[in-house]
């Protein structure tokens, strides 16, 4: 596992720190000298979160500009990173929406109103736009998703026929290759079958010159 990976699996595990603190919050009695204690702790964990958050977007922009990691990882990464970003702004609007005794009474919603510094002086009308702009972003975040999972299909259906088409022409090629083995084959025993004629033509030759020369021989008178 690399760096920015351990990294983002930490900073995925200091959110769920936070939103238990929120859940404990809100589901428990509390006096203000107690709500404003938790929620000052709350406001810790949310800066480190912020800033965790921050390097772990820096360390995939160099990562991608240096091609450290391929396209397809870029967008899987990415993906994660937005919804780390979400899950910030939940946190957020979570933190000041619901006061002790409204928290008494209501359950964190999935998509609750956050709050930080941004949405802290927010009515509750702006609070909604704000939760209705993070729901456009994640249809958003969505929409983009689907269009990298269509790239994928259609890159998958290319290398498909590509590896179709690469099988096809291995298997003409194998085919041929048949072929020109069984030519070879029939040449080689055609040579060995002309190299055993040759060579009885020469030992008939040898044979032949070697009577010829003994009858001579035999046919020279002596003295």
């Amino acid at each position: 596992m690399d760096s920015w990976m351990t990294e983002y699996y930490n900073l995925a595990d200091l959110g769920s720190r936070i939103w238990e603190q929120l859940s404990r919050r809100d589901q428990r009695q509390q006096t203000r000298a107690n709500m404003a204690r938790v929620n000052e702790d709350i406001r810790s964990l949310l800066s480190a979160y912020n800033k965790s958050l921050l390097s772990l977007k820096s360390s995939l922009a160099r990562a991608s500009t240096s091609y450290h990691i391929t396209d397809r990882e870029y967008e899987r990464r990415q993906q994660l990173v937005d919804e780390l970003t979400t899950k910030q702004r939940q946190y957020e609007i979570a933190l000041h929406s619901l006061d002790g005794s409204a928290s008494s009474r209501a359950p964190l919603n999935p998509f609750p109103t956050e709050e930080t510094d941004t949405t802290r002086n927010m009515d509750t009308s702006a609070l909604r736009q704000e939760q209705q702009r993070i729901i456009e972003e994640q249809d958003r975040g969505l929409e983009a998703l689907s269009n990298a999972l269509r790239r994928q299909k259609k890159m998958g259906q290319q290398i498909g026929e590509e590896v179709e088409y690469q099988t096809g022409m291995i298997e003409d090629l194998g085919g041929e290759t048949e072929r020109v083995d069984l030519r070879i084959q029939r040449e080689t025993r055609r040579i060995e079958t002309t190299t055993r004629k040759r060579g009885n033509c020469v030992l008939w030759c040898i044979a032949v010159l070697l009577f010829i020369v003994i009858v001579v021989f035999m046919a020279i008178p002596r003295q």
